[in-house]
Order: C-alpha cells, then structure tokens, then sequence
C-alpha cells in the first residue's frame, strides 16, 4: 500500500488494509516516523487524538525520485514536503510527458 502522506485521511485504514491483503506498506522516507507513530509525532495534529490512527511500520522507504513499479507501470515517488514533511507526489512517464497521478 502507497500513500502520499501520513495523515488520518489518507493512512487511517492503511494498517486494516495491509493486514487484510498481507501486503506492506510504503512511505516518503519524512513521513516514516509519523506513520510508524499513528500520527501522534505529527507537528501539528499529534495530541489530538481525532487526528490520530492504527501505527504503520512502513517495509518500503522511499526517498526523493525512487522509481516504484506495479505490474508494467512505472511512477516516481516525488518529495513534496508542505502538507506534511514527506508528502509526495506520484508521477509516471507516458507519451514523452510526466503528468501527475
């Protein structure tokens, strides 16, 4: 499983899901801590516990411009540090062009 960053709205099922498929899960390397917490080290949501989630440890930890492949898709993982400190972007090469997912 792939999120963009480790906020309740995005990661709050994430550890139902990867359980559920036997999958792993994956994070920008900025979000790690955060997701691995449940959002508690979230510099703004953290001691709200409504903005808190089930604890993730993330097998896969990307950094800025890795390449994660599904099947024959290609998409690189692009740091966008704002929202959250590892919020990421998802890109894939087609037809010459780098449009968003």
């Amino acid at each position: 499983m792939l999120i963009t960053h480790a906020h309740i709205d995005h990661a709050g099922t994430m550890a139902h899901f990867v359980q559920l498929s036997g999958g792993s899960a994956a994070v920008m390397d900025r979000d790690f801590e955060q997701l691995k917490s449940g959002g508690k080290t979230d510099p703004v949501y953290g001691k709200q516990p409504a903005f808190q989630f089930p604890p993730v440890a993330a097998e896969r930890v990307l950094k800025d411009w890795d390449v994660l492949t599904l099947g024959n898709i290609k998409m690189t993982a692009l740091l966008g540090a704002g929202h959250t400190r590892g919020a990421t972007t998802l890109g894939h090469h087609r037809g010459g062009r780098w449009p968003h997912l």
